[in-house]
């Protein structure tokens, strides 16, 4: 990782399926300009895949990239990784269960006053949201793709997802510290499922970002006739039509050629370029979260794509 400055990182837990990996990212060097309203540090919590895992794509992975940006927002980052929370059977009870005893033992040994970022990469993105509004994936299919996704698509209480009956005492008081969300190759599309309606149960209060490829096939959903699109032109309108039924703010930053990893892209080539351009943008976003400045996050363009 190369961002200018000299970085510290500092692994205090071992990667394996149990424990969580935690960078400690501190600056040796000159501190970024600070606002009246910056904090001293910010929390990333960081779910992984469906696997419980990582892509494995070094310089490109979607950690790397926030580390990045967010050293030149504030003098401490911690990002906090869930290894091992498999994907298989849904937003259940029992992965909810998990990742909120491994975003309890973050948050008690780091101070209270730093922000958290909620952040996900495919899978890790819909438990993210399943976790934030306290509900449990419903696993009641759909009679058609066209009413998953397509111009059909209607909110459907037989689909809707169920509360988290065993949610913990100390749930919300978690959640009153995320100041954002930021999803990398959100699988929206389901052939069956609803994955559409959980968004609209975020708080209205939340901010959400969707960094997505334009060729991401797990991302997008069908078009008007219900089929699953095959140009990137037609990929975005699950995304147009999952952000209508969102109460919170949200932001859909597409990166030209993307993949399910958005950052992986052909050709190689390009790979600085757009890399170069996401790490300016999510340094944007992440410096008017931390700073919780709503009228700047509201001025922000709601739609836009990176290319090279």
């Amino acid at each position: 990782m190369s961002t200018g400055r000299a970085v510290k990182r500092r692994r205090v837990a071992k990667k394996s399926d149990k424990d969580p990996i935690l960078h400690n990212i501190q600056k040796l060097e000159k501190k970024p300009e600070r606002l009246s309203k910056t904090p001293d540090g910010v929390i990333v919590l960081f779910a992984p895949n469906a696997g419980g895992s990582l892509p494995s794509d070094g310089s490109l992975s979607p950690v790397v990239l926030l580390e990045e940006a967010l050293t030149r927002v504030v003098p401490n980052v911690i990002v906090a990784i869930a290894h091992g929370i498999r994907g298989a059977g849904g937003c259940s009870e029992k992965a909810l269960g998990q990742y909120h005893s491994f975003v309890r033992g973050i948050l008690k040994d780091h101070p209270g006053d730093w922000p958290v970022i909620m952040v996900g990469a495919s899978f890790g993105c819909r438990l993210s949201v399943h976790y934030h509004a306290a509900i449990v994936e419903s696993r009641v299919q759909r009679a058609s793709i066209g009413d998953v996704c397509g111009s059909k698509y209607r909110i459907s209480k037989e689909t809707a997802p169920t509360k988290w009956k065993s949610k913990p005492s100390d749930h919300g008081a978690i959640i009153d510290r995320v100041v954002g969300m930021i999803f990398f190759g959100y699988p929206l599309y389901h052939s069956k499922y609803d994955r559409i309606q959980p968004l609209g149960h975020l708080r209205e209060a939340s901010v959400v970002e969707f960094i997505v490829g334009t060729e991401d096939e797990t991302g997008m959903g069908g078009n008007v006739t219900g089929s699953r699109p095959s140009k990137s032109r037609e990929n975005m309108q699950i995304f147009s039509l999952a952000r209508k039924n969102m109460m919170c703010k949200s932001i859909l930053c597409r990166i030209k050629g993307g993949k399910h990893n958005p950052i992986d892209i052909k050709p190689k080539s390009t790979h600085a370029v757009i890399r170069s351009k996401l790490v300016q943008h999510i340094e944007e976003v992440t410096r008017l979260l931390v700073t919780r400045d709503t009228e700047a996050i509201s001025k922000l363009q709601k739609d836009f794509q990176l290319q090279h």
